[in-house]
């Protein structure tokens, strides 16, 4: 997986760091992606439906405001 987030943001293997988990959920899996970039939170859940992230995120949008 961490091979296609890596082709996905056009970066080059040596600018992958390491990939740390991330606790405090119970129903996703959440990494911290130290990359030449940037760090990036990679959250994934190999059972969710297509809409569960992004629904999430529109609901995290609305109470954005």
């Amino acid at each position: 997986m961490l091979e296609s987030v890596r082709r996905s943001l056009g970066l080059q293997p040596a600018d992958f760091g390491e990939a740390r988990p991330v606790g405090g959920g119970c129903i996703n899996h959440g990494v911290r992606l130290a990359t030449g970039a940037g760090d990036f939170f990679l959250k994934w859940n190999s059972r969710a439906d297509e809409r569960f992230f992004r629904i999430e995120a529109e609901g995290l949008a609305a109470l954005a405001g």
